[in-house]
Formats: C-alpha cells, sequence, structure tokens
C-alpha cells in the first residue's frame, strides 16, 4: 500500500509540473483511495480546487484537513486553515468541526469567538434533534460565561429534559446565586428550589436553599432543610446559618447548644451568641441571656477582646433598658474597666428601674453610686427625694405604711437643703474628697421611703404644686411642675 501511495504522489507531481491540474487531482483522489487519512493529499486537493475556482469543493478538502489537524493537536496549523478557508466559505460547515474549532478557541484562550462557536453548534444540533451533543456545547458555554444567567439557565433546562440532574442542579444553583446577587431575591428562592428539587441529598444546594428561605423570612423551612445534615456537619458557615435559623424560628435552646459548640471547637459564633443574648431577653428569659453573656465575657476577655465585648454589649443593652438583670451585668462590665462615663449612664437606667419595681434599697445604693461619680450632673438633681417629692405631694398619705415614710415636711427640706449646702461649701473649697464625703451623708440621711411613696403619689395624682400654679417658682423644681 505505501509503494502504491508513493507513486500516486509521483505521478500527481509530474501532472503539477505539467500545469496537468485536473490529472494531478486524480492522482491525489487515488492517494487518498489508498490512505484516507494523508494530509499532504488532502492539502493538495483543496489548493488545486481553489486554484480552479471551486471553493466548495477545496472547503471539502480543507474540512478533512481541518479535521486531521485537530486530532495530532496541530492546533496553530488547524486554526490557520479554518480562519482561511472554512469560517467563510460559501457552505455550512457540520456542527462537530464548529464544535471543534470552538474548542480550539477555547484552548487559545478566546473565550468571546468560543462562544460564539459554541452557540452556532449546539443550535445546530438542536436542529438535527441532537440533544446530548447540543448538551456539551452549552455546558462548555456556562462554562466560559459563569456569570450570565440566561446561559446558566439554558444549560439547566437543557440538562433537566435529558435527566441529567447532577448537572441540571449545578446550573439551577449557579443562576440562583446569581440572581440573589442582582437583587432578585423571588428569583433566586425559585431557582434554588429547583436545584433543591433535583438534588436534596447536595449539601451546597440545601445550605444555599435554606440561606434563601432565610432571607424571605421562613426560618421554620430553612431550619428543616439544614436538620439532615447537621448531624455530621462540623463546617463554621454551615453550623452560623443553622443556628441563625433555629433562633429565628424560636428553638433557642438548640441554637444555644450549636453555638456554644461553635465557640469551643472552632472559636466563631461570637455575633450569633449575642443576638442569642438578644433573644433570649426579648422571650423574658433574662438569667439565660446573662449565662451566655458571662461566658462570652470570659472567652473574649481572655483572647484581650475587651472593647470588642464592651461594643457588643453595649448594642444588647441599649435594646433592653428595662432589663434588670442585663442592666446589672451591663454596669459591672463598666465598674470593671473604670468606664465612668458609661457606668454613670447605666446607672441612671438601673435606678429607674429599681424605682419602678419598689426595690427601695437597691435604687438607693445606685443613687449613692451616681452621687459618688457625679454629685453635680443634673440628672441626679432630678433623682433627688426635693426634686421628686413637691410639698403639695408630700402632704399626701405615703402608700407604704409608717416609719421613715411619716418624715414632717420641713425636716425633709431641711435635710435636702444641708445637701446642696454642704456640696457647694466643698466645692468651693477645692476639695473633692471632702465634698464627697459631705454629700454621700447627706444623701444617706434621706427618708428613702418618703421618696417612694411620694413618686407613687405623684404617679396617681399628676397635678402641679401651689407653687407652680401661682406662676412662682417651686422650691424643688420637680418634674411634675415643668
Amino acid at each position: 500500500m505505501a509503494g502504491e501511495v508513493s507513486k500516486h504522489l509521483d505521478r500527481a507531481k509530474r501532472f503539477l509540473e505539467k500545469n496537468r491540474v485536473e490529472d494531478a487531482i486524480e492522482a491525489y483522489l487515488a492517494v487518498l483511495d489508498e490512505a484516507p487519512q494523508h494530509q499532504e493529499a488532502t492539502q493538495a486537493l483543496g489548493d488545486l480546487y481553489a486554484r480552479m475556482d471551486q471553493p466548495d469543493r477545496a472547503a471539502v478538502y480543507y474540512g478533512m484537513l481541518f479535521d486531521l489537524l485537530v486530532d495530532p493537536k496541530d492546533e496553530t496549523k488547524a486554526l490557520a486553515i479554518y480562519n482561511r478557508f472554512l469560517r467563510v466559505g460559501r457552505g455550512q460547515q457540520p456542527p462537530e468541526r464548529i464544535a471543534r474549532y470552538a474548542f480550539l478557541q477555547q484552548r487559545q484562550n478566546h473565550p468571546d469567538e468560543a462562544i460564539e462557536q459554541y452557540t452556532k453548534a449546539a443550535e445546530l444540533f438542536a436542529t438535527a434533534n441532537r440533544e446530548e451533543d447540543a448538551l456539551f456545547c452549552w455546558e462548555r458555554i456556562a462554562q466560559l460565561d459563569p456569570e450570565n444567567l440566561a446561559r446558566q439557565m439554558r444549560l439547566a433546562e437543557a440538562a433537566e429534559r435529558l435527566g441529567k440532574n447532577a448537572l441540571a442542579a449545578r446550573a439551577f444553583l449557579r443562576a440562583g446565586q446569581l440572581a440573589s446577587a442582582s437583587g432578585a431575591s423571588a428569583d433566586a428562592l425559585h431557582l434554588l428550589g429547583r436545584a433543591y428539587k433535583l438534588a436534596p441529598q447536595e449539601r451546597s444546594v440545601g445550605l444555599l436553599y435554606a440561606q434563601a428561605n432565610l432571607q424571605s423570612g421562613n426560618a421554620v423551612r430553612a431550619a428543616s432543610l439544614l436538620e439532615s445534615f447537621a448531624a455530621s456537619e462540623n463546617d463554621a458557615a454551615f453550623l452560623a446559618t443553622y443556628s441563625d435559623a433555629l433562633m429565628r424560628s424560636g428553638n433557642l435552646e438548640k441554637a444555644r447548644e450549636l453555638l456554644e459548640r461553635l465557640l469551643r471547637e472552632k472559636n466563631e459564633g461570637i455575633t450569633q451568641l449575642f443576638e442569642l443574648a438578644d433573644r433570649y431577653v426579648a422571650a423574658s428569659q433574662d438569667q439565660k441571656a446573662t449565662e451566655i453573656l458571662l461566658s462570652l465575657k470570659r472567652r473574649m476577655f481572655a483572647d484581650k477582646r475587651q472593647n470588642d465585648f464592651v461594643t457588643l454589649m453595649d448594642a444588647v443593652g441599649a435594646k433592653h433598658p428595662q432589663s434588670q438583670a442585663v442592666l446589672e451585668f451591663w454596669a459591672s462590665l463598666h465598674n470593671e474597666l473604670n468606664r465612668e462615663s458609661q457606668y454613670f449612664e447605666v446607672l441612671i437606667k438601673l435606678f429607674d428601674v429599681y424605682l419602678t419595681s419598689g426595690n427601695v434599697k437597691k435604687a438607693a445604693e445606685s443613687l449613692e453610686r451616681l452621687v459618688d461619680i457625679d454629685a453635680y450632673d443634673y440628672r441626679n438633681h432630678a433623682r433627688s427625694p426635693g426634686a421628686i417629692a413637691c410639698p403639695q405631694q408630700r402632704g399626701r398619705p405615703a402608700a407604704a405604711g409608717p416609719g421613715r415614710f411619716d418624715r414632717a415636711d420641713g425636716d425633709f427640706l431641711a435635710v435636702f437643703t444641708a445637701e446642696q449646702s454642704a456640696g457647694a461649701a466643698a466645692k468651693n473649697r477645692g476639695d473633692v474628697s471632702r465634698r464627697r464625703r459631705a454629700e454621700r451623708a447627706a444623701v444617706q440621711s434621706l427618708p428613702v421611703g418618703q421618696l417612694v411613696a411620694a413618686g407613687a403619689a405623684k404617679a396617681k395624682d399628676g397635678s402641679r404644686c401651689d407653687a407652680a400654679r401661682s406662676g412662682r417658682t417651686c422650691c424643688c423644681a420637680c418634674s411634675s411642675c415643668y
């Protein structure tokens, strides 16, 4: 066979020397009869037909040559042949050849050209009802342009029609991510739901679908989606999402178990634990909230993250100004860190909570600490007995009974005046320590029971005192008069 091929090649060359083109073509065709993969003869036939101005026939042999060059990976020459003779030829190239050309463009890092040719090939395959081959092209296109939602959708739907559930699920998953990134939450939820329907056993699909449900407000559904994966899961992102779903759906105890495990094993989930404490307080479980806060304090202080803890704690405390347990923990934190201004602000809230709940002893202690920190803050005066109980109110019967509650008005005002005079004298002398001792002695001598009784009477009858009604200056500057 090799001998016959050589003879035909020699004949073809002699014919070309005599410019007998048609005879040379016959000789080259005879070569292809003996060796169909012969590159020299194939290229020569393409060149000769082009020379004879027969582009359609030339394209046939150039196409055959392109196919031969692709296989041994002579990509540069193959691309040159296709670009010169086949891409703009009169005849339509078969979709297989177009797909091969697209693949070469992809390997040459020409993604736009590759996408164009893959698209052309896919449409031709689809027209010929060759869905598997079309799916191959759609998959390549989606890989080349992963940020295009329409192309991901086309791949997903084609794969779903052919029963390629894993491929379809991945494409729907990617489409859902793109929809979510663009702000189309409803579309993202729908697409991720289709992905989950095709591959419910895939953890990544379940996680993203659960996150979409969380964003849409369906925390119960999100928790149920993740429950089947939770037993063997140690990934921090998964556990954080699952605990978030549990918290939002009201399962605080299980969320606490997960988050404490996450903190213990991965040293993560601190922000979520603060949110859990917030939810415990909202559910009137203040004791559990303070347990979590104390645990976090120990952990973060050990890691030298006091400032971070204070910032997060301030956010929780600001949300719950009526929670005695939270305020006490918050106040002790600032006191421990010697942050007097913050401690003062929390003590003011704590004083009001104690007074509202009738805890006279704690209210008095809070007021004493407030005076120790800053005796001249106007809010201390607003909380002093003289400011809260004006003369007319003090004349009313005390609701708490006899004893320290029935002190005479004259004595009450005398003590209040003594407090102000002692503080002013100490300030003028510049002796801070003497000023504080004098004021502390004055506050301790005040009838705290009368303070609470007067406050209760004022709440029952909000009338203004005689001095204020007559247009004169009120001696006590009480809040009910101004």
